[in-house]
């Protein structure tokens, strides 16, 4: 039997994990990753950390994916889809949930539900059933309180945009760190190895040098 997990749907038929339900300010688009677009090594990233515990019990994915170092170990999860251009928008009313295989939700109505959960009954009823069929829990059973249902402090571009200048400002540390063992390297392999001294800076052979003319 298969096994359904949260912050994972489908647009325009491409399965896709749901990283961001709602964007500031934009909340009719959403932010996913289209699973069979991502490189294997971020797949393999991000579904270690949907399918963890600390994935399913989260609301919000994004922040569980800024908590969690990536395969490469120098940069989170996030950033590193972030950066490299896998992170897309698209319409919630576009995007499809399945709690498993006979049922489905789209994202826009999952978030309203979502949203009123704290205040209505039948919202909650609703998200129970989707509960049992492995959609998103009601977080009132859970001891966490409503008003973190109802949150939609999720990443604007302009988070995603800081979070590209500091990547950036990291790799060029990181260059200029690279630069200076590589300086050190070449002086280490003239030491070893005198004759490599003059043969710097030699041109090729073969190579004729152009006479000035008049």
């Amino acid at each position: 039997m298969a096994k359904f997990f949260k912050h994972v749907g489908e647009h325009n038929g491409k399965k896709v994990v749901i990283v961001q339900r709602a964007i500031p300010e934009e909340e009719h688009m959403c932010s996913v990753l289209y699973t069979q677009i991502i490189p294997s090594h971020y797949h393999d990233d991000v579904m270690r950390v949907l399918e963890s515990p600390e994935g399913q019990d989260s609301n919000e994915f994004w922040k569980v994916l800024h908590r969690r170092a990536s395969s490469s170990g120098n940069i989170n999860i996030l950033e590193a889809v972030a950066r490299e251009g896998y992170l897309k928008k698209a319409p919630t009313n576009q995007v499809i949930v399945k709690p498993n295989a006979a049922s489905s939700i789209r994202l826009d109505e999952l978030n309203k539900l979502l949203l009123d959960a704290g205040t209505g009954e039948e919202a909650a009823r609703k998200l129970e059933q989707l509960d049992r069929e492995r959609g998103y829990a009601d977080n009132r059973k859970t001891g966490v309180p409503s008003e973190v249902v109802s949150d939609r402090s999720v990443m604007s571009d302009s988070d995603l945009a800081q979070l590209n200048i500091k990547q950036a400002s990291d790799m060029k540390a990181q260059a200029e760190v690279m630069l200076a063992e590589a300086a050190r390297l070449e002086k280490e392999a003239q030491t070893l190895d005198p004759s490599l001294k003059k043969t710097r800076g030699k041109k090729p052979s073969g190579t004729r040098t152009k006479k000035a003319t008049a």
